[in-house]
């Protein structure tokens, strides 16, 4: 015998099997009933989710004097609340021919998201040899030896929906270091003195720093120098201070350790020669405010057998 029972104010179907065949008088006091239930439930608006449809089923049997029962129970299928949601973002970096970059993605997703990188709206898996990725739960990360100036692009999916972050990187040959030095001092002062002055002229408010070139994630073997082109948006002109590992690191120029330049207004290129793994951070600030971007050197090791 079987019964279909349905509740439709749970959304649930119960079937129960293993009924008993016959009945005996004699035997009334005695008699045992099994049962097997396979309900199917769905809970709307749970933690994390809109629907979860969970599949519970159940086994036992019973008597006149006891009854033993036993449950189990198994996520069918959900239904998220929102796709993925953006920690951490692809940015704007200006960066070498020579250097190896690292781009980060980190998004809050439940279930994890799945990732897919894209240079140029190509695949990465078009060029394993110079693009590589690797996955983690909710974070990804994209490593670029000699990266390809362009659109890079990340997804991020889940069964609620995607979403999708982009940044440029502008790829640049090797600096005319001599060229800046000497417009380094003086050249400077003068920039930004003539800026001021047209903003005098044509009655500019004060925009407060923002970033529109950060500091790069980077990958460099030993003797490399580190070479960190930074750029915002400000009036009056930004100035730049530099921190390596919490330190403040000044122009050194002709102590052979760090150098800093200015090809134009509100852009800053630092240039460490004997650069250290850690964090890299750059302040621009004005009369309006201030900005900070950061980022991460590593020093490569390479070990030979």
């Amino acid at each position: 015998m079987e019964i279909i029972k349905n509740e439709s104010q749970e959304n649930k179907r119960t079937v129960y099997v293993n009924k008993p065949l016959g009945h005996s008088v004699i035997l009334e006091k005695d008699a045992t009933t099994s049962y097997s239930t396979n309900q199917e439930k769905v809970y709307y608006n749970n933690t994390g989710t809109v629907e979860e449809t969970h599949v519970l089923e159940s086994s036992g049997r019973s008597t006149n004097n006891f009854a033993e029962e036993h449950w189990s129970s198994e996520i069918k299928s959900f239904v998220t609340l929102q796709p993925p949601k953006f920690i951490q973002v692809i940015k704007a970096f200006r960066v070498l021919t020579t250097d190896t970059l690292t781009l980060i993605v980190e998004v809050e997703s439940d279930p994890p998201a799945i990732f897919e990188w894209f240079c140029n709206d190509r695949p990465v898996q078009q060029n394993r040899r110079k693009l590589k990725a690797c996955h983690g739960i909710n974070i990804t990360t994209l490593t670029v030896e000699g990266p390809e100036q362009g659109v890079y692009k990340c997804t991020a999916r889940n069964p609620a929906g995607v979403s999708t972050t982009y940044g440029y990187v502008t790829v640049n040959a090797p600096p005319t270091y001599e060229q800046w030095s000497t417009q380094n001092k003086k050249g400077v002062e003068e920039m930004f003195n003539k800026a001021i002055d047209e903003q005098k002229i044509r009655v500019v408010s004060d925009i407060p720093p923002k970033f529109v070139q950060q500091i790069p994630n980077l990958t460099l073997r030993p003797g490399i120098e580190a070479v960190i082109d930074v750029e915002v948006k400000a009036s009056p002109p930004a100035k730049f201070l530099w921190f390596v590992n919490g330190v403040e690191y000044r122009d050194t120029l002709g102590l052979g350790q760090t150098e800093i330049y200015y090809p134009m207004v509100n852009r800053c290129i630092a240039r460490f020669l004997i650069p250290q793994t850690g964090e890299y951070k750059v302040i621009a600030e004005n009369r309006a405010g201030k900005a900070e971007s950061i980022g991460y050197v590593n020093i490569k090791q390479d070990f030979q057998i």
